[in-house]
């Protein structure tokens, strides 16, 4: 196996598809429309930095229009029991096209990443589908993954290779679809109560985990991602943004990701670091000092150490090849 350490990031692309049903477009739709107007800034970053990353982008992203995207909409959708969380109950309320609602499309948006060399477009369901509520089925997700699929493919050529379940809900039992609909990675969670509920108490934890480690090993090695015939690349640091109450507590949180990336650097481990565009919006100067903080302490590792950087795809495929060349 490849003993080189690898860090991965991945995006959860989704602009406002992905909080429809937690926040409102007058209080967070600011924050959302400053995160999409950052991204050609990060997109630099990556290129300066040599970064290769994976953006999961929800599939209603993609098309053009209203009437493009109702093309592609699933005829089996989520009955969820909270119907507040359907992406398709918001349908109606949204704009005609890109040009007049930068919160629901973003042609322009995938059309700039993909120029930039790579960089992943991955799947974060067509919907922003999600995949333990109740009331959701596996032939609805099925048929969710096939539209995400189906309008990459005919608006962009892009064959999706790597999913991000979002607001991280993994579910074991959906990995038999996507490895149907030729997907080769996902990302999943650390082995933790506080990564894998979404209790008061386990976001609490995952609070205290950004500044202090308190859940345990964050970085895996590459013979660890098998599961069901599926690479599952778990997520290890989420970068939290920066939150004013806590500014106290913010070189913790920037001493503790670089330790975690100076160990996978060490010990030949992968590290994946996500977070979302939206995230970027609240204090992007801040946001863009501390990205950039931990770009250079990646080049210093990659110097020192060989650390390497990967997309979800790009390592997918490498573990792929070292394991048929094992088997030869």
């Amino acid at each position: 196996m490849n003993k080189k350490g690898c860090l991965v990031l991945s995006l959860d692309f989704e602009l406002f598809w992905g909080v429809t049903d937690s926040r409102t477009i007058e209080k967070y739709g600011p924050d959302i429309i400053t995160g999409r107007e950052s991204i050609p800034r990060l997109l630099k970053l990556f290129d300066k930095y040599g970064l290769h990353t994976t953006w999961g982008t929800v599939g209603m992203l993609f098309a053009g229009n209203k009437d493009e995207l109702a093309k592609y909409i699933p005829e089996i959708k989520p009955n969820y029991d909270n119907t507040k969380l359907s992406a398709y109950k918001h349908f109606e309320t949204i704009g005609l096209s890109e040009e007049d609602d930068k919160l629901h499309y973003a042609q322009s948006v995938i059309r700039e990443i993909i120029s930039h060399d790579h960089q992943e477009i991955g799947s974060h369901t067509f919907s922003h589908y999600y995949c333990r509520e109740k009331g959701q089925t596996y032939e609805a997700f099925d048929a969710d993954t096939m539209a995400a699929r189906k309008i990459a493919k005919d608006i962009f050529g892009i064959d999706i290779k790597s999913f991000i379940f979002p607001r991280n809900y993994f579910n074991a039992e959906y990995l038999k679809s996507l490895k149907e609909n030729n997907i080769l990675a996902v990302r999943g969670n650390q082995k933790h109560f506080a990564y894998d509920k979404n209790s008061i108490i386990s976001r609490m934890f995952r609070l205290i985990d950004t500044y202090i480690p308190v859940c345990g090993s964050k970085s895996y090695y590459r013979e660890e991602c098998h599961q069901d015939g599926i690479l599952n690349l778990k997520a290890s640091v989420f970068f939290r943004k920066y939150y004013k109450k806590l500014w106290f507590l913010e070189p913790l949180k920037m001493l503790n990701i670089k330790l975690l990336m100076t160990i996978a650097a060490k010990k030949g481990k992968v590290i994946h670091i996500w977070w979302h565009p939206h995230n970027m919006g609240s204090d992007p100067e801040i946001f863009f000092e501390q990205i950039e903080t931990l770009f250079k302490h990646y080049k210093k590792l990659n110097a020192k150490y060989g650390f390497e950087s990967k997309n979800m795809g790009e390592l997918a495929e490498e573990i792929i090849n070292e394991k048929d060349c094992n088997v030869m």
